[in-house]
């Protein structure tokens, strides 16, 4: 029954329903092109044995092979496509079932409206909600997003976004982007051992975008501190690109630097849909 009416819509009993039990992709896409693809698609493979969702990978490709096709058919050729992998029907309790059948969702949204304050720079403000450490969930993007929308909970105002802390101070991401900070000793951005997500841009930027322009990165325990005292910040996900952070709760300054642009740049010229 929802909302007092009886229903049969098997959703209704699914694991991910549930318990966030699956993971999801925000895929971005751009002229009937989804770029990151094989990105967002060799994340899937990574985790879903972290959370015994026993994936065929090939099986998916075709699907939303067919889901674009569909779209298209429609005139549908921008936006994000966001593609949801649950647990499925089946377990007593929390107790799996004998045999996990993955289910698939695939759904389309517009692209979040335009922003001058992307190109220009965006404010993000620092957040009080502290994210909980978990190694074994550490850097999935699973369904359960609630440490999210606690954080996203606090705010109204301006601020394109707020970054995000764990139960220690160290410094992991923005609710819904990774943070690159550069220094005097290069690019570095936060470990994520205990917690947060492996952002597919945070991996196209690490292992090829910084590369490609002779700049290296590291992966380091940042505190706010190490934030708010470098000399250039930007944030990125895959559905918006590179970002640069100009302002930290209004307390904190920049200009767009040199090297954030260079990345940018790179960015624009493996993919020019992020121009």
């Amino acid at each position: 029954m929802v909302d007092g009416e009886l229903v049969t819509d098997s959703l209704l009993v699914d694991r991910g329903l549930f318990y966030g039990h699956g993971l999801f992709e925000s895929i971005r896409l751009d002229q009937g092109r989804t770029p990151l693809e094989s990105l967002h698609f060799t994340r899937l493979a990574r985790d879903a044995p972290r959370l015994h969702l026993p994936l065929d990978i090939n099986c998916l490709r075709a699907q939303f092979a067919r889901f674009k096709v569909n779209l298209q058919s429609h005139n549908i050729d921008s936006g994000v496509v966001k593609v949801i992998i649950t647990a499925g029907i089946g377990g007593a309790g929390y107790c799996l079932p004998e045999s996990v059948i993955p289910r698939h969702l695939f759904l389309h949204r517009p692209h979040p409206p335009d922003n001058d304050a992307i190109a220009h720079g965006v404010s993000l403000r620092e957040i009080d909600y502290r994210l909980p450490t978990n190694p074994l969930l550490a850097g999935i993007k699973h369904l359960n997003r609630l440490d999210q929308i606690m954080a996203r909970a606090e705010w109204s105002d301006h601020y394109f976004d707020g970054i995000m802390r764990d139960t220690d101070g160290a410094v992991i991401e923005t609710t819904c982007a990774n943070i690159f900070v550069r220094s005097a000793q290069g690019w570095a951005t936060p470990s994520l051992t205990q917690c947060g997500i492996k952002g597919v841009m945070r991996t196209l930027v690490m292992d090829e975008l910084l590369p490609s322009i002779q700049q290296t990165v590291r992966e380091a325990e940042l505190t706010l501190h190490d934030v708010v005292s470098c000399r250039e910040i930007f944030i990125c996900n895959a559905v918006r690109g590179i970002m640069p952070v100009v302002n930290v709760s209004n307390k904190y300054f920049w200009t767009i630097g040199k090297d954030t642009l260079s990345v940018r740049d790179a960015l624009a010229v493996r993919q020019q849909c992020y121009q």
